[in-house]
């Protein structure tokens, strides 16, 4: 019986890794770790965080499959992607504050409307970036944060390699 489970768990852990490859490639810097993956049932969010545990820069990519989204909610305007990150960043930062800005974010060579937040947590003044849309088959919802100081080294690195990011071909069945 142990035999049997142990074959079977070891054969779900190699059928996890060669069934769900990244739906991106993205060549992620020096100061975070590979991402964790959490997946849900309309998405999954692949989260690097800081190499240096004590540091709060993190940077997480959710990825959603448009047709799924879609055929659920409708098509996704700004207000309606970006707005569910937003709330959850503000229940979970003092003194938080987000504000659209002029210049897109560019990912993948897509340009996706962004918001740039503020907030306290654990002590710690932090500012990050929210940004949302459509790239061709799937929704991205980007989201990176930093400490103040920090962040202005950190994210023009971020900003440089998201533009690089490139998205998977949806799979076909």
């Amino acid at each position: 019986m142990c035999r049997r489970l142990f074959a079977l768990a070891l054969w779900a852990l190699v059928a996890r890794t060669h069934a769900a490859p990244l739906p991106f490639t993205f060549t992620a810097p020096d100061t975070l770790r590979a991402a964790q993956i959490s997946r849900a049932a309309i998405g999954n969010t692949y989260a690097y965080l800081a190499a240096d545990p004590a540091q709060p820069l993190r940077l997480t990519i959710t990825v959603m499959a448009a047709g799924e989204v879609e055929a659920r909610f409708g098509a996704l305007d700004t207000a309606a992607c970006v707005n569910p990150f937003l709330d959850e960043l503000g229940r979970n930062h003092a003194h938080f504050f987000a504000v659209a800005q002029a210049r897109p974010l560019v990912v993948a060579g897509h340009e996706l409307p962004q918001f740039r937040w503020t907030g306290e947590r654990r002590g710690r003044t932090l500012t990050g970036i929210v940004a949302c849309g459509r790239l061709d088959h799937a929704y991205y919802i980007v989201d990176f944060v930093d400490a103040l100081g920090p962040s202005t080294t950190s994210f023009p690195d971020l900003r440089s390699r998201l533009r690089e990011l490139a998205p998977a071909a949806p799979a076909t069945r």
